[in-house]
Parts: structure tokens; sequence; C-alpha cells
């Protein structure tokens, strides 16, 4: 079958053109006394960042948010009694709204279709809208390759679902697809299934592309006598300021930091020269996010490879948000979950952000509470403080890997070892001159092949002389 056959009409139909002011509605679960929340986050803080989703897709706006509660689980056909949904109804009329957001991970067919039936407007939930976000911010192929892979147990559940219940397929965000199916003629799950092996395939050999011209690389510095330059890969929840504190540590002019929900959705990969000379390359990846089925950023393989395969992370927090506990605590959860090595998270460095725009009584409650600890680093990426000491941080954690060490030489001026060492872009800083005026001392930072390289290098220059 031919691949233009598999692509046809595969997004879902939440539209980004489409204009809509929604009604956003958080449920809080009334757990009972005896009951503790699996989930300690705020209830009115998961509704800002439901509200902030929302925001951040062109041409969606919020009329109205609201907190209404419901008891034990969100699971119930309507989720909330009729008395509550009465008063929601209510709301929905004196304003007006054309869409109603459903602050919930997935909601299950039955339910989104009870709950369009009972307002009779557009019926979203956390994946709707995210899935809606990271196309709007999808810039390579790759990236919406990821996301329509993404998109297809979603699809396949709601076909499912449309199989054996008079449903339009718009009211699950499938309309789309139902008619692009039907266009086709074809057996609906064969196609699914094509559709998979497709979009894997592809993301597969853009994944060996990726990996094959990091070898090719590795191999032109090894050339060059120098280390290859290792990954060091930010993480962080989204919107916490990574994209801004790569952009101050390398100076890219590439980046263009956004105050927005995923606004880094492709990898972007950035080079700097540390205090040592070592070579790194820094990996700007997707922010997490809580309440969203693991499976949707492990169809981001490919663009969470630099990631995943890094030799370093740094962990991007932001200290001025009021939820900063349960999103760092969600970003660990996220890396387990993504089987990131072991070893690297635990070597991971942590840098809470922000510093300039939270007072020092809210620091020292930080560190009170345990949410700062002394190894960890506070930085203002926007004002500059605290990144140089995150710099040598991450310098020392790369001589570390590098099993490299700084190595100090008293040379002539005119020893032929001096040229060898700028052509390898060996010397960390300029040289100072010895006491008797005769020498220059160099600082070096050299692992044990480059030194035993320099000493073999060094021998063969007394033979001659």
């Amino acid at each position: 079958m031919h691949d233009d056959t598999i692509d046809i009409g595969f997004n879902l139909s939440t539209s980004l053109s489409t204009q809509h002011s929604f009604l956003v509605v958080h449920p809080k679960i009334r757990w009972g006394q005896n009951v503790s929340p699996p989930d300690e986050r705020n209830d009115e803080l998961q509704l800002e960042e439901a509200i902030s989703l929302v925001k951040t897709i062109p041409g969606f706006s919020v009329s109205q948010s609201v907190i209404v509660g419901t008891d034990y689980t969100t699971k119930k056909k309507q989720i909330w009694g009729q008395g509550r949904i009465d008063s929601l109804i209510k709301i929905k009329a004196a304003l007006r709204v054309s869409a109603i957001m459903v602050n919930v991970e997935m909601l299950t067919p039955l339910q989104q279709t009870t709950l369009f039936e009972i307002f009779q407007v557009p019926i979203y939930d956390r994946y709707n809208i995210v899935l809606a976000i990271f196309k709007h911010f999808a810039k390579t192929k790759l990236a919406h390759y990821q996301i329509q892979l993404a998109e297809l147990p979603y699809i396949k559940h709601r076909l499912h679902y449309l199989e054996s219940n008079k449903v339009n397929g718009d009211i699950l965000h499938v309309g789309d697809v139902t008619r692009a199916l039907s266009k086709t003629g074809l057996d609906r799950k064969e196609l699914l299934r094509l559709r998979e092996q497709v979009l894997r395939k592809r993301i597969k050999d853009s994944i060996e592309s990726t990996k094959h011209g990091i070898e090719e690389q590795r191999i032109r510095y090894e050339k060059k006598n120098v280390n290859t330059p290792l990954t060091v890969a930010v993480v962080g929840y989204t919107n916490v300021g990574k994209t801004n504190l790569i952009k101050t540590l390398t100076g890219s002019s590439q980046l263009q930091p956004e105050n927005k929900l995923f606004a880094t959705l492709d990898t972007t990969i950035h080079p700097l020269v540390l205090p040592s000379k070592s070579n790194i390359f820094i990996a700007d990846t997707i922010g997490f996010i809580s309440s969203l089925p693991v499976g949707l950023f492990e169809s981001f393989s490919a663009t969470l490879m630099h990631a995943t395969s890094a030799n370093l992370l740094i962990h991007v927090f932001d200290l001025s948000h009021p939820d900063v506990f349960a999103q760092k605590k969600n970003v660990m959860k996220t890396l387990i979950e993504m089987k990131f090595p072991s070893k690297l998270i635990e070597n991971m460095i942590h840098v809470g952000n922000k510093i300039d725009i939270i007072s020092e009584e809210k620091k020292d409650e930080l560190y009170k509470s345990g949410i700062l600890s002394e190894n960890d680093l506070v930085i203002s990426s926007k004002t500059g403080y605290g990144v140089n000491e995150l710099i040598l941080k991450i310098d020392k954690c790369v001589m570390k890997i590098n099993n490299s060490h700084i190595r100090r030489f008293k040379l002539k001026p005119e020893s032929k070892i001096v040229s060898y060492l700028y052509e390898n872009g060996l010397v960390t800083s300029e040289p100072v001159v010895s006491e008797c005026g005769k020498y220059l001392i160099y600082d070096t930072c050299l692992n044990e092949n480059q030194f035993n390289k320099l000493k073999k290098r060094m021998g063969s220059i007394k033979k001659k002389q």
C-alpha cells in the first residue's frame, strides 16, 4: 500500500484554527476521612495550569473556570451528580461558552459522549488540549510523525467505541479520521496497523540517522586527539526557563525563549566550551507535565533520544512556582517511567531557577521544607546570577566523566610542545611567566590517553634533540 494512502487524514479533528471560548472545570475529588489522596497537588494550582494550557492554543480563550467537587473518583459516567451538573449548565448558558475543558488526564468515550449530550458543546480533556499544543509547536517532520504516533492509541480506542455505539466521531475528536477512513474503502484496523508501522519506521530511520551523525562526529574528534563532546541535556517541567538558561549559557541566537507551555517541542543542540576547554553540546528538550499518559511522551522517543542517551542531566525547576514541590516530583517520576538510566538520574545536577523573583524569606522556606537542598544550585537565567557557578559544576562533572585532570607544564617559549598543546585545544588558560623568566607555565586539561600521547611526543622531541 502506498504511503500516501496511509497518510490521508490522520490527525485528530482538534482544529487549531477554531475559535473557542472555554469553561474550564477542575473536578475536586473528596476522599473522605480515612482516605489519602494520591495527588498532593493543590486544586487551585491545578486549575491555573489547565487554564494556561487552554490559553496556549491560538484562538482558545477562557471565559470562566471553576472547581467542582465530586466523591471519590472521576470515572463516573457524568463525573458529577445531577445537582452540580445543573449548576454547570447555568454557568455555561450565562457565559455562552463554546467548549468545555474537564481537567482530567483522559475522559472515556462514554464520559465524553455523555457530557456532550448534556452541554451540547465540544468536550476536551488534558490529552486533547496538550496534543493540540504539540501540533501547534511542532516544526519538524519528525515531531509531526511522533505526534501522529501518539494519537494512534486514542484513535483506535475511539473507533472501537464508535463501532458499537451510534455516535458522531466529531464528539470524540476523531471525525476527520472516520471520514478519511471511509473514503479509502479499506479495512480500518488494517489501515491503522499499517499507519503505525510506517510511522515507527520513519521515526526509527530518523533515530538511526541521528546516531550515524553522532558517530561520525565522534570519529572526527578522535582524529583530532580531542575528547568527543559530551551531551548535557536540560530537563524539567514545562515553562521553568530551560530554553532561557541554555541561551544564557551558550549565547545562542537560535534560541528565542517564550513564556508558554510546551514552547520547546523539537530538541535543539547547542555547543559550549567550558573553562577546562572541554567541548560539550547542550540539548534543550520538551518539558514534562503532570496528569498525562506516559505513553504520550514515550511517542517522542526520537526527540528525547538526546536526553535518554546524554552523559549528564541538568534538572531545572522554577523556585517561584507555588507548586514547585509537585513539579519536581512529577519530573522525577516521568524520568523513571521513561526508563532513563538510573546512574544518569543519580548524578543529575539540580538547578533552582528564577531566584531573582523570590524573597529571602521564600528562599529560606524552600530550604526548610526540603524543596531546596544544599547540593542544589540557585540561579537566575534572566540576570545571570549563579550561572558561573553552574558552568563550573558542569565542567567538574564533565572532567570526571572524561577522566580528565588539570595538569601543569613548565615549558620554554620556543618548545614544539607549546604549538602541540594549542593545536589540540588542550590549554585551559593563558600561560604565566615563571619566576626566573625563562619558562611559561601552562595549565592543561588531559585525560589519560591524551596525557600518554603528550608524554610520548615529549619523549620523541627530546630524542631528536
